[in-house]
């Protein structure tokens, strides 16, 4: 309960967050003003209103808490990966499989915005405890849920209340729904768009993975992001060595050495 992770103010990736224990998330549940998705009744809902979004009815989402940094013994109480779920990341050494084994945590009314999961992977969502809504659209529906803009800022419509002038033909797109129980195992494909709501307080784990499908698309994402893992991981085994790269040398210098050594001027 006392282990202090970031709490999501808007679902979005970048977007800004708030640290908080999670004892202290918990505590802070009241009821919301609730929105749901487009064609669907809602279910009283409940959320920490300290930081609520009264315009957008966003709910602070404890969401993608990698846990296995903190909390590193509960990766051992399920199978990684799960039988059903082979994963190629599993098949490199561990420091260089991506973070992304998660927990997600929020109350009644806390969701997630229509998204494609990261570097186009699959993923598998396990509910521990409560309900949750998945709201799922079929890539070929893409062209009706989403745009992207010249500058490469990507906008999704809001199942909830869609813009009908950012996106006229919403209603061409065809939702598909499903609702997990205590429980319940769902897998989201590749590339698909999903929302994604708590019914009831909800503690879910999930992980997005690398299979013979999805490959193809998430090896040039994944090739960038090891060669960034593999030069922090040298850089860490050179400093321990005592070897500072000559580019780090300011950071560990002793206070008025590099003065000394640069002189005036």
């Amino acid at each position: 309960g006392d282990v202090v992770i970031d709490v999501s103010l808007d679902g979005k990736e970048g977007g800004p967050k708030k640290k908080m224990s999670v004892r202290d998330y918990v505590e802070g549940f009241a009821p919301p003003p609730h929105h749901p998705p487009a064609g669907h009744e809602g279910e009283e809902a409940s959320a920490p209103a300290e930081g609520r979004d009264p315009q957008k009815g966003f709910v602070p989402y404890m969401r993608a808490w990698f846990f296995g940094d903190d909390c590193p013994e509960l990766l051992e109480d399920f199978p990684d990966p799960p039988p059903a779920f082979p994963d190629k990341f599993k098949g490199v050494e561990k420091q260089f499989q991506p973070p992304f084994t998660w927990i997600f945590l929020g109350p009644q009314g806390a969701f997630s915005p229509l998204h494609r999961d990261i570097w186009f992977t699959c993923a598998w969502m396990a509910q521990i405890e409560g309900r949750k809504r998945f709201v799922f659209f079929a890539p070929s529906d893409l062209k009706y849920i989403y745009k992207k803009g010249e500058d490469g800022k990507e906008t999704y419509a809001d199942p909830r209340n869609p813009d009908l002038e950012q996106f006229p033909e919403f209603h061409k797109a065809t939702p598909m729904e499903a609702v997990l129980e205590d429980g319940d195992v769902i897998y989201i494909p590749s590339k698909w768009p999903h929302y994604v709501e708590c019914l009831t307080p909800s503690v879910s784990l999930t992980c997005n993975f690398a299979n013979v499908v999805n490959f193809k698309h998430v090896l040039v994402p994944y090739t960038k992001w090891l060669e960034r893992r593999r030069a922090v991981v040298e850089m860490v085994k050179a400093v321990k060595s005592g070897v500072v790269p000559p580019a780090l040398k300011h950071l560990f210098a002793p206070k008025g050495a590099l003065a000394e050594e640069g002189g005036e001027g």
